[in-house]
């Protein structure tokens, strides 16, 4: 008895979770989501996944999608079909995807995929009775005109029972009445997100709240401006590598030399107050303008570049400009959902993907021991770092690599040396993406009376 008792303790924890032979568990990140917004699903859909992936082998390819189903299939009742594509052949593949009208989560890699499939339409639907169409089978007869910017596009006639009079597809009766927007082949995916009841707001807590408000949309209807998100960026280092500008001032020519104080001097950030400092140095001391240059020098680092600079008390260094999101640079590494997929479900996988670090590192880097393992880099003698970084693992059939920019939040992946994402870059990026997110809400701020 106690050992079925155990078993069937097992086969519970197991649904929901998988736990595959090196203990990495699929599905923790689900409990608080269950508890608010779960509802199992009843009916069996499949869905596909279109990412870029760098190379990989056919066999590592087929094993994670296997694995990420053996999750996917019990607690989404979702099949999810992996398309891996180069990055050469995404496009072409994109738009068939979209003529097909698939069931899809497409990867965006780039604004130019948003603008050719964002095509904004207004849409007005009415209804109305047509008694010279009644018959005593059909004794009322409705009326679904369908009108696109102001054209007739389609007029479809039902009867009282929702049978098709004239027309070919009664799915048409289902657009509610009155104004809406097509805006082209994705979802909006707002109200998962952006509204204060979202269902995955933890979600927009946990990217760049400048990343996620670019990727908005804006359209109108009906005269009213509005505006969507139709694809979910993925949280990433805002800026780059080099992502401030700073002022970097000599504090022992300006301080002592021109008798200028520390306070006065943490205050210079502007062209004009830059090229009055050097002018100063030049007149004062007899330097040139490339050794006032060299003396007040603009130079590009990362949030960590201030600290190191700035550690022997030698130097200041002053923000000119903070890193900010471009225009578009949300599109560089985001998902959409293609128009007619099951939003809840899609949603549910991106939100999987973003917040789940087990399923993000099997989509990102493959099978633990398989195709990647975690080296742990030895202090002393037998002391060894807390972070582990991913040396992957190249043994024919076991290649997979992909791009970390297209596989979800960069924060939730294992260190790899290979692409540039270590514990310190880590470090910086979050204090680096808080910063750029404090300045774009300082901008976003009305003005002061």
């Amino acid at each position: 008895m106690k050992r079925l008792i155990s078993l069937l303790l097992c086969l519970v924890l197991a649904c929901g979770m998988l736990v595959s032979c090196d203990q990495e568990v699929i599905g923790g990140h689900a409990d608080e989501l269950k508890q608010q917004f779960y509802v199992p699903p009843e009916e069996r859909i499949s869905l596909k996944l279109y990412v870029v992936y760098d190379e990989a082998d056919a066999g590592a390819l087929t094993e994670v999608e296997r694995r990420i189903n053996s999750w996917c299939e019990v607690e989404y009742n979702t099949k999810i079909d992996v398309v891996y594509l180069k990055a050469t052949e995404y496009d072409a593949e994109i738009a068939k995807a979209v003529e097909a009208n698939e069931k899809a989560i497409v990867l965006i890699t780039d604004k130019s995929v948003m603008d050719t499939y964002y095509d904004e339409s207004e849409i007005v639907v009415t209804e109305t009775y047509d008694l010279k169409q009644a018959t005593d089978a059909a004794p009322v007869v409705k009326v679904v005109t369908k009108y696109v910017n102001g054209s007739v596009s389609e007029v479809k006639k039902y009867d009282k029972t929702g049978k098709v009079v004239t027309g070919t597809a009664a799915d048409d009766a289902k657009i509610p009445v009155g104004r809406q927007v097509s805006v082209g082949k994705f979802e909006d995916l707002s109200e998962y997100v952006l509204k204060t009841d979202a269902k995955y707001g933890l979600l927009n807590a946990k990217i760049a709240s400048s990343l996620m408000d670019t990727a908005k949309l804006d359209y109108t209807l009906a005269g009213n401006e509005s505006e969507g998100l139709f694809a979910i960026p993925n949280n990433r280092l805002i800026g780059g590598v080099e992502g401030y500008e700073y002022v970097k001032i000599n504090r022992q020519v300006c301080e002592i030399w021109l008798n200028h104080t520390k306070a006065e001097l943490m205050e210079i950030d502007t062209d004009a107050e830059i090229e009055a400092l050097r002018g100063e140095i030049v007149s004062e001391l007899g330097y040139t303008a490339q050794q006032a240059e060299e003396c007040v020098e603009i130079i590009y680092g990362n949030y960590a570049t201030k600290d190191a600079l700035e550690a022997e008390e030698k130097l200041i260094l002053n923000i000119k400009s903070a890193p900010v999101v471009e225009e578009g640079a949300a599109f560089e590494g985001a998902f959409a959902v293609l128009k007619g997929t099951d939003v809840e479900r899609a949603m549910r996988i991106i939100y999987a993907i973003n917040m789940d670090e087990t399923l993000h590192n099997l989509l990102q880097y493959g099978i633990k021991d398989t195709n990647y393992k975690l080296v742990y880099e030895e202090l002393s003698e037998g002391v060894y770092s807390e972070d582990a970084l991913v040396e992957a693992i190249t043994a024919e059939g076991k290649n997979y690599k992909m791009n970390p920019l297209y596989t979800g939040n960069l924060f939730s992946v294992h260190f790899s040396e290979e692409h540039n994402w270590t514990p310190e870059v880590k470090q910086y990026a979050e204090a680096q993406n808080l910063a750029a997110d404090r300045l774009y809400e300082a901008l976003r701020a009305p003005a002061a009376d």
